[in-house]
């Protein structure tokens, strides 16, 4: 099966896609970042604060290679037309600025155009010292784009639960894959 298999049945009816359910939100969920995660616009800058390339060398070597979807490139789901939004501070910084999020009051942080501070909290799992290196990269390049992003460490239990279960979180740094993808989620 292949990505076109699964259009062309879903076209003809022979097969039907299915809306997500909707799940509560927590209620310490912050609305106002909740919004700005919710703009697509946002989240294309939020990629281009990410430097794909950095991180797949300092997990692999010089073996390794950007994964930009969440299946692997040997296996038959992987789609090479997905969007790439390239680590690219400047693009990032053009988004912010059309998205009238600017630096109002000079303190180095963005605000909306209702005044509020860009800034939220993206969580990942301590004990993982490649991943702590690559939250602190990325918080810095938040930092370099005028935005607030705070990395918190947690249990990687705590980190389920919370991307599973409570929804008690803002962002999420976190590989983690391996089925073979959609049949065995």
């Amino acid at each position: 099966m292949s990505w076109e298999w699964i259009s062309a049945k879903t076209i003809s009816g022979s097969i039907r896609t299915q809306e997500p359910i909707p799940r509560p939100i927590s209620p310490s969920f912050h609305p106002i970042a909740s919004a700005w995660f919710t703009h697509v616009e946002f989240r294309k800058a939020i990629s281009h604060c990410i430097n794909r390339e950095e991180s797949s060398v300092m997990f692999s070597g010089a073996s390794g290679g950007d994964l930009w979807p969440d299946i692997a490139t040997n296996t038959e789901w992987y789609n090479p037309d997905i969007p790439k939004f390239e680590y690219d501070l400047d693009a990032a910084r053009r988004i912010l600025d059309s998205l009238q999020f600017i630096d109002r009051n000079g303190d180095g942080i963005r605000e909306d155009p209702q005044g509020n501070p860009i800034e939220f909290t993206f969580i990942t799992n301590r004990e993982n010292g490649i991943r702590e290196r690559m939250g602190n990269i990325i918080q810095e390049s938040f930092k370099e784009a005028g935005l607030n992003g705070r990395m918190k460490l947690v249990d990687f239990n705590t980190l389920v639960t919370a991307i599973a279960d409570s929804f008690d979180y803002e962002a999420c740094l976190l590989g983690l894959t391996g089925s073979d993808y959609p049949f065995r989620a």
